[in-house]
């Protein structure tokens, strides 16, 4: 009660308007205290956690369904040498893990590459995702 008393007396001297917010930065703070992280967390694996692997997803714009084939052959041909397993989502999309330095050059390599541009292939992305789908 000593804590709800707290907030509520604080509360008093927020616009009305700012209110939410600021429970949400004070509830988010506390978050953080019980959970012992001190700031963000590293970036890693999504799949693995493993903190020397980035996760990459792909995903078909016309929203076809892929095929870990058809993953590993567009990543490739980006640069991805060779790849581990490839997992398809729900959504149809696919991910998989490289080692840091790989994945920033795959995603690097997808920008200067006009995909689906010869009319036989789909026209895949990649991202670096925050979550999976």
């Amino acid at each position: 009660d000593f804590f709800k008393g707290k907030i509520q007396s604080d509360m008093n001297h927020v616009l009305p308007s700012d209110r939410e917010e600021e429970l949400l930065h004070r509830l988010s703070a506390a978050m953080t205290a019980l959970s012992g992280l001190d700031g963000t967390v590293p970036e890693r694996s999504l799949l693995t956690a493993d903190p020397r692997d980035r996760t990459l997803r792909v995903w078909s714009e016309e929203g076809e369904v892929l095929s870990p084939p058809e993953v590993t052959k567009f990543a490739k041909g980006l640069g991805s040498g060779k790849l581990g397993r490839v997992t398809i989502c729900d959504d149809g999309s696919a991910v998989f893990d490289l080692v840091e330095k790989r994945a920033l050059k795959v995603i690097e390599a997808s920008k200067n590459q006009n995909p689906g541009s010869d009319g036989s292939t789909p026209s895949l992305r990649v991202e670096l995702p925050s979550a999976l789908p």
